[in-house]
């Protein structure tokens, strides 16, 4: 398997959205996990991987994350 950058959008109040990208090095360490920051304001509403669909993912539903759902 060849490690691929995680690519986030994340959506603000108001529709702005930001653009992340953890890059492919971090996962070549042997890490599973990656914790980052971004400004907590505006208020987050959504959250979502590969928004533009471009890396291969057998299963899309559990890309998106938004306040008060279950989804960790």
């Amino acid at each position: 398997l060849v490690p691929m950058p995680v690519n986030l959008s994340i959506t603000r109040a108001g529709g702005t959205v930001q653009h992340v990208s953890i890059p492919a090095e971090e996962w070549l360490t042997g890490a599973r996990t990656i914790t980052g920051r971004v400004p907590r304001l505006p208020a987050i509403t959504r959250i979502e991987i590969d928004a533009e669909n471009v890396f291969p993912d057998v299963n899309r539903t559990n890309q998106r994350w938004s306040p008060g759902s279950n989804e960790p």
